[in-house]
């Protein structure tokens, strides 16, 4: 997600105040990834403490939700801006759908 993240820069589409967000978002989705059930494996023995998790979890899912309706039309106008159309994207899913029945 970090070199996604870089890329994304590279085609300088976001301004700061995004860049700022994302930042904020991959640290949050590292931690959950890499240290979440480490930092809480106190908390997972009693209810209030999985309580706990559950809130941050759920929070998490509301941050995550929050920025992709935020990119989501960033990313479809560069989409476009660059010649990806839904045609294309439909021809590109045919085409994958018609090699992964042909493989098996």
């Amino acid at each position: 997600m970090g070199q996604l993240l870089g890329l994304i820069r590279k085609l300088e589409l976001l301004d700061s105040n995004i860049e700022v967000m994302l930042s904020t978002t991959l640290k949050k989705r590292n931690w959950l990834a890499h240290s979440f059930f480490v930092d809480h494996a106190v908390d997972f023995i009693n209810k209030n403490g999985r309580d706990q998790m559950i809130k941050e979890l759920n929070d998490s899912i509301e941050l995550f939700n929050s920025v992709e309706d935020i990119l989501y039309p960033i990313g479809r106008n560069a989409a476009l801006k660059y010649g990806l159309t839904d045609e294309l994207l439909d021809k590109i899913q045919s085409e994958l759908c018609k090699s992964t029945t042909s493989d098996n």
